[in-house]
Order: structure tokens, then sequence, then C-alpha cells
């Protein structure tokens, strides 16, 4: 793991990325020193109902990359993560769903929230379609749209179990 000054991020949002991602080693059994953490200058051009959504600024990531697939985690808030970036090299063989319900699972068990911004890395020909299939396929584990659609974003609230006791 690499080591980096984080003068430059809120401790509190850094301490929810980080349970996040030792819990989600946990589930899926890899190690957190397997992980790269870094800061980037973040860039981000979507389109988003025939508009340009656009977002930058600097920003933390921890990251890990298998051949098999890359995913980056970084901090939103006190109470949510952002998966900045998910790609399976081998697209149709199931893994981005087995790790997209890990994810969600650490969700749920933690009751952190994720965001996401769907992007298309494929689509060299800049096919809407595509994006908006894979808007759909966010959509099916529960992702959910904010401000009316008015951004690309998509947000999934964590499903907390509470017990009740029998009477």
């Amino acid at each position: 793991m690499k080591v980096i000054n984080l003068k430059n991020i809120n401790q509190s949002k850094l301490e929810t990325l980080n349970k996040f991602r030792v819990n989600l080693c946990e589930k899926i059994g890899i190690k957190s020193s397997d992980w790269n953490d870094y800061f980037f200058e973040k860039r981000l051009s979507v389109n988003c109902n025939n508009k340009i959504f656009s977002t930058s600024g600097e920003s933390f990531q921890m990251e890990y990359r298998t051949q098999k697939f890359r995913l980056g985690l970084i901090p939103m808030n006190n109470d949510s993560i952002e998966i900045w970036w998910i790609e399976v090299f081998n697209k149709g063989t199931g893994l981005g769903s087995e790790i997209i319900n890990n994810i969600l699972d650490v969700s749920d068990q933690l009751g952190i929230g994720v965001k996401v911004i769907p992007v298309d890395f494929d689509n060299q020909e800049g096919k809407i379609e595509n994006l908006y299939r894979l808007r759909d396929w966010y959509r099916s584990f529960g992702f959910e749209s904010r401000n009316s659609n008015r951004t690309p974003e998509l947000y999934y609230n964590p499903q907390v179990q509470t017990l009740k006791m029998a009477s």
C-alpha cells in the first residue's frame, strides 16, 4: 500500500471509506494492503438527457485492480461512498454483477450509501442507448435517480434491516 498525505481530506469521510473497504475485503477475501490509495484530479463528462453533465476537482481514491477487473472507491460524505471506477475486462461473465452485489451487501451491512455515475468505457461510437442500458443495469440492483433524472448520478440507499422482538 502506498503512503500518502491525508491532510486535504475530511477524516470522517476517510474513515467511512476505509471501513467500507475493510468490510468489502473481508467479504470477497482480499487484503486491504492490495489496494492503492492516492489523490487524483477527477474529471468526468457524461451525456444525461441530451445535456452534458461534468464534474471535476481533487479527490482521494482507493483502487483495487486485477487482471479481471478494476474498482475505484472515493469518499462522498460521512455516510456514503462513490464507485468512481468499476470495469470488468471480460464482459458477460457475471463478474460485474458479483462485484456490485458484494458492494451492496456491505452497504446494507454498514448502513453506508453508494453513489455511481455510469460510464460506458466500451462505447467508442458514443451511442446513447448503451449508456441508457448501463443505467438500467444499475437500476436493476436498486440504484435510483435523484433530482428527477437531471443528473446521471444514481444512488443506492442501504437496506438496513431491523429486528423486532416477538411479543
